[in-house]
């Protein structure tokens, strides 16, 4: 859309992993993560470039647990509730 002149936001991802959090923003490539070496750079590339914005989330709150694995009926619901009242307009 920025290719037409349309400035997009940039968009918000709920992370509840603190060492993803933090490897997203900053480029630092080690013995351990060299394997995702050309994904982890373009992540922080994209991140450079504002496509998206890491958002801290405590895990209890994240809802894309529900989508990834399974959940206690009790927390599923809540899940459902959180995809169902998403605002998208952040």
């Amino acid at each position: 859309m920025e290719f037409w002149g349309f400035k997009q936001k940039p968009t918000i991802v709920d992370i509840d992993n603190e060492d993803v959090y933090r490897r997203c923003q900053e480029l630092k490539l080690t013995q351990l993560n060299r394997h995702i070496g050309i994904r982890y750079s373009s992540v922080c590339e994209m991140y450079d470039a504002g496509v998206f914005e890491p958002n801290k989330v405590a895990s209890e709150d994240n809802a894309a647990d529900g989508l990834t694995k399974i959940l206690p009926t009790k927390l599923m619901d809540r899940t459902q509730r959180q995809l169902q009242n998403y605002d998208i307009g952040n």
